[in-house]
């Protein structure tokens, strides 16, 4: 797994990258208007490597991540245009509660709580 860390004014962004899969995390100095300081974007997988558990690695590297740093949640965006629905259930999975929808259910703010022992890692 490669780990590229990037120095902004403002946040740290990480990128890290397998074989099959990437992730971007985004560490804020201060809360932004999504409510929180920790925000995960651009999970993707390979089609040809998709239900093998990359997705799935990538998304608990960036919340240890967070949680290394000293982010007690982490939050993400889901989009209906960009994913299917069936992938806001496996984040439902995966311990993240909506926190903001719009009301015709095509995009959700969702978060994830970092200091819950109860939830994934």
């Amino acid at each position: 797994m490669l780990i590229q860390t990037q120095q902004w004014h403002d946040k740290t962004r990480f990128i890290i990258i397998d074989e099959c899969a990437s992730v971007h995390l985004e560490l804020f100095d201060t809360e932004q208007d999504f409510g929180g300081t920790a925000f995960i974007w651009a999970l993707w997988t390979n089609p040809d490597c998709r239900r093998k558990g990359h997705a799935e690695r990538m998304l608990e590297r960036a919340e240890r991540i967070a949680t290394e740093n000293g982010h007690d949640a982490v939050y993400l965006e889901w989009l209906e245009k960009d994913t299917p629905r069936e992938i806001l259930q496996w984040y439902y999975r995966r311990g993240y509660q909506e926190q903001e929808f719009s009301g015709k259910g095509d995009y959700v703010l969702l978060k994830k709580s970092l200091t819950d022992k109860n939830q994934h890692p």
